[in-house]
Parts: C-alpha cells; structure tokens; sequence
C-alpha cells in the first residue's frame, strides 16, 4: 500500500508486482502482421526484449517494443517501469507490436502532456507522454518544471539537454517557444485540459547583444543552412518581445514550417500502418476491425495532407523553398490521390459475382453435398475480412449429352441466376441429383456456353469469378486418352478456345478445382486456348477443405480486381 501512488489507488501497484513475478505472458505482433504468444519468466524489459529477438528472428537492437494505451496512443517500452504500468493499464492482456528502432532526426515530433489538477502548481502526478521521431514515451515527474521536462526528454530520447527546444501551440495556432517555468505555466494555464507540445532537437548558437551575453536557440534545416525555427533562452520580459516585432514575424514564420514538418512525419506514420494493413487484407488475417481502422486513417491520411500544404504555402516564400513547397505538394496530392483510389477499387472489388458450375454425374455426389453443406461457412468467413463484401452466388449442374442408357439427356443444365439469398442457393443446390454419366468425359463445352450467358455484371460487381469442380474431363481425344463416344470433340462444334476467351474477356477468373489427374491434360490446354496465365487450378479431392480452397481463390480473385482497377 505505501508503494502506491496517490492517483492509482492502494491495490495496483501489488497486483502489477504479483503478476511480474509470477511470469508474464504477452501476445506479440511482428513487423509482417504474424501474431506469437510470449511466456517469459524473466518479468523484465530485458526479458522481454530477449523473447521477442528468439521469436522474430532479429538482433535486439533492431526494434522496439509498444503498447497501446488507454487513449490509443502506441507506448515505447524502454523501462522496467514502463512495463509494469503497461501491464496495470492492460489487465486483460498485454498485447504489443514490433517496430524499428528510429534514428535521430531533426525536424520536430508531438508531445503529449497531459497533467493532473494540480499541474499549474508545478506538481504532476500523472505521466507525461512524449511522441519523438515516431515513438512515444511515459515520463513521470514529481515536479513539473521547464528544466526537470527537458532534462526527463533529453535522457529518455538520448540527447543533450541543451539541444531540445519545447513549444506549444496557443490560442491563436502560433507555436510559442517554453523557455522557462514562467513560460510553462503559461502554456498549463492556456491549455488546461491536456497540453500539445513540439519537442525539436537544436544547434545552439551564441551572439553577443549590446555588450550583453544572450543564449539564442536555433533549429537549422540541415542541408541548406536555413533558420526554421529560434527562440531566446533565459527569463523573456514581455516589453523586450514586443520591441522585436520583426524577429516575432521570423519566428511565427518558423513554427509554421516546424509544425508542417511534424505533419509530414505523421503522415509517414499513417502510410506505413495503411500499407500493414493491405497486406493483412490481402493475406487473408484481418479482421472486421481492421477495414474500419483503415478507412478511418485514410479520411485522417487525406485531412492531415491537406493541413500539410496549406502550411507550406503560407510559410515558404524563399525561390528555392517554394520549389521544394512544390515538390512536397504533388506528392501530398498524388497520395491523396492514391488513398482515394485505394478505397474506391477496394470497394467496387468486394462487389463479387461467384458461379459454382459442376460436374453433375454419377460420382460426384460428395462435392455437391460439400457446396451446400459449406456455403454458409464458405459466406461467414468472407464476411470477417470483408464485411462489406456484396456477394452473388449462382450454381450451374451440367452432365453428359447423354445418359446411361445411351438416350439424350433432358436435363443436362440446371441453372440458378445469382442470387444474394443464401437459402435459396442451399435449397437448390440440395435438389440436384448426382446421376448418370455415359462415357467418361462429360458435356463441359455446352457448359462453359452456359456460363458465359450468365448476368456478370449483377448488381455492378466487378470481382467475377467461374469455381469448376470436376472429375472428368470434356469431350475430344486431344484433352485425355479414355474412350468417349466424341472423340472429334464437341458433337454441336464449341470450342474451348472462343468460350474461355469470351470468358476472359468479361473479366472473370476461371479457377479449376481438381479432383484426380484425369482433368490435368484438359486444363493445361484450357490455359493455353485462353492465352496463358488465366486458367487456375486448385487441389479440392478432400471435401473438407473444399471452403478454404474457395475463400483463397476468392481473396486471390479480391486482390487481382483491386490491382487492375487502380492501373
């Protein structure tokens, strides 16, 4: 109880230490999305630190650890005492992503402060968080004070005190410079409910003033020499300010370009999670949560690229800066351009249209019992990474020209249109009758006619895909070598080659699913009548994995339309 803060109340801090000692177990999410499960019994950072290396294969200098915390921000684990506040913060489970460690940067980083009631009397209970360079940390002080917040920064970040340089935006959007506990108090009493600061990292100049030493405080844009941002250091009188009315101008001039600076590093940041969270979709391990989280960093992308080069035009007037205000505008407007793009293809891709068009003779009784059987999980399961996903089924059953008895046979198609109703595809699926047969190869000519009279473009989908599950192949001596009653191929004259073209050209992915090698010769020359590279083939002799085959070709099919629409 007496280790206790008097903000966390008497408990936290012994059930923290119980669960530390016990061991700790963590969920850990690599740089590529993969997730692991962590047990150490080594309860510090350095065993934790050591367990991630084991587990993600890289040196321990090579990333960090964070944590979300309560207000969403993403916490660097640098100490033991981190740690334990992470696990009290998170007492369902800790879980934390990986991420490179970040060099030393110039250019200026967000800095929560978020004080308690008594933060304006200098006394600070709860922690203070600092973003710099794309990572944020939890500093705790017992005295807010200018000197004790730099010096805290300064340690954590590995810096020199004398090198940082602190600022908070007021009232009017000016970023002003806090150069001492006057200045401090200033900003807490400004900005009660949680105070936003800049923290950049400074070369510090020298100059003598009218026979008086006077430490000026500078940020140089490396590079080109150009002063971004200053300020003057020690006890700052009001008068003396409002005499220098144009070193005020200079210096409004370059908090602007500090704060665009700031953005675009944020920018960065949304964009590198963005891309995260394409490849999860992409492969197939996202969840609900994440489609939401994507579109909502793209709306944050497009907003904090437009503040961006609005800042910009209105704080570079020099030649040479207005060139690079040029450059960073077409990028900011060709990202812009890319997200809008991104997520209008992703949505006109999750418009699906899947025909299920299978063999309906005598032995394949199993896969028609599995598509109806599995429909409803083949649809849940594409709903959880997509679940905005518009989805259109349609089956088509197709047999042989003639039955067993040698007469022609009167159904040798039972079609149903696409239909979102998923009942009703179950309930015509589960009238289909496996029967008859003939000779070995079956009528997949006058089927492939069939499905290229399909309504493709229903309810604007734009994902089309053709599922053929099969085991035997079409009839012509040239796409197997058993008997068949037409040996010259298609008895009405169809030929491969213009139906799958047709089909190619309607945009829709034709995917094999294949049950034994008597198939392999017919679709290898399927793939070459259609040009190349269109006919896929996957393995589906196991009924029970009939709904992971589908949902991979239907993600693939996903991945391919949003690549085209966005070429």
């Amino acid at each position: 109880q007496n280790a206790c803060s008097v903000n966390c109340g008497c408990m936290c801090v012994c059930v923290c230490d119980c669960v530390l000692d016990a061991g700790l177990a963590v969920k850990l999410e690599g740089p590529t999305g993969d997730v692991f499960k962590l047990k150490i019994e080594d309860s510090s950072l350095d065993g934790l630190l050591k367990a991630a290396s084991d587990r993600l294969k890289q040196p321990i200098c090579s990333f960090c650890l964070k944590y979300k915390d309560v207000d969403g921000d993403l916490v660097t684990l640098s100490s033991d005492e981190d740690l334990r506040a992470a696990v009290e913060e998170c007492p369902s489970g800790l879980r934390l992503t990986s991420g490179p460690i970040q060099g030393t940067a110039t250019s200026g980083s967000s800095c929560s402060a978020l004080p308690s009631e008594s933060a304006s009397s200098g006394h600070v209970d709860n922690p203070v968080k600092v973003s710099f360079n794309g990572d944020t940390h939890r500093i705790k002080l017992a005295d807010l004070t200018h000197s004790s917040l730099v010096q805290a920064i300064a340690d954590r970040i590995e810096e020199n005190a004398d090198t940082i340089v602190i600022r908070y935006q007021d009232s009017e959007g000016d970023a002003v410079t806090i150069g001492n506990d006057a200045d401090l108090k200033e900003a807490l009493k400004e900005q009660p409910g949680g105070l936003r600061l800049t923290c950049t990292i400074s070369e510090t100049l020298s100059t003598e003033v009218r026979g008086e030493s006077v430490r000026t405080t500078a940020t140089m844009s490396k590079g080109t020499g150009k002063l971004v941002s200053g300020s003057v250091g020690g006890v700052r009188e009001e008068s003396a300010l409002s005499a220098r009315s144009s070193a005020s101008k200079t210096r409004e001039k370059d908090s602007r370009a500090a704060a665009t600076k700031e953005e675009e590093g944020s920018l960065e940041t949304l964009m590198a999670r963005m891309k995260m969270l394409e490849h999860k979709v992409k492969t197939g391990t996202s969840e609900r949560e994440d489609a939401a989280e994507y579109r909502r960093l793209a709306s944050k992308y497009e907003k904090m690229a437009t503040g961006a080069i609005e800042e910009k035009e209105a704080a570079r007037t020099e030649k040479m800066l207005r060139v690079e205000e040029l450059k960073g505008k077409i990028h900011a407007s060709e990202r812009r351009k890319e997200v809008a793009s991104a997520m209008r293809a992703y949505a006109q891709a999750e418009r699906l249209a899947v025909l299920f068009m299978v063999d309906a003779t005598g032995s394949m009784d199993p896969h028609l019992q599995a598509v109806k059987k599995q429909i409803r999980g083949i649809v849940a399961d594409m709903r959880r990474t997509n679940p905005d996903m518009a989805l259109h089924l349609g089956f088509l059953a197709y047999r042989d020209h003639k039955t067993n008895s040698g007469a022609p046979d009167p159904q040798r198609f039972e079609t149903l249109r696409f239909t979102t109703d998923v009942a009703a595809f179950e309930e015509f699926v589960g009238k289909i009758s496996a029967r008859d047969g003939g000779d070995g190869p079956e009528d997949v000519h006058g089927a492939l006619q069939q499905a290229l009279q399909m309504d493709w473009g229903v309810g604007g989908s734009m994902t089309r895909v053709l599922l053929h599950i099969a085991d035997a192949p079409c009839h012509g001596r040239r796409y197997h070598s058993m008997g068949d009653d037409f040996a010259g191929g298609d008895p009405f004259g169809l030929q491969a080659s213009e139906l799958l073209r047709g089909l190619r050209q309607l945009s829709v992915d034709y995917t094999f699913g294949r049950i034994n090698a008597s198939t392999d010769q017919m679709t290898r020359l399927f793939d070459q009548e259609a040009g190349g590279g269109y006919v896929r083939v996957c393995e589906v002799s196991d009924c029970k994995a009939l709904t992971k085959a589908v949902t991979a070709t239907l993600r693939e099919s996903i991945s391919r339309t949003c690549d085209t629409l966005m070429r």
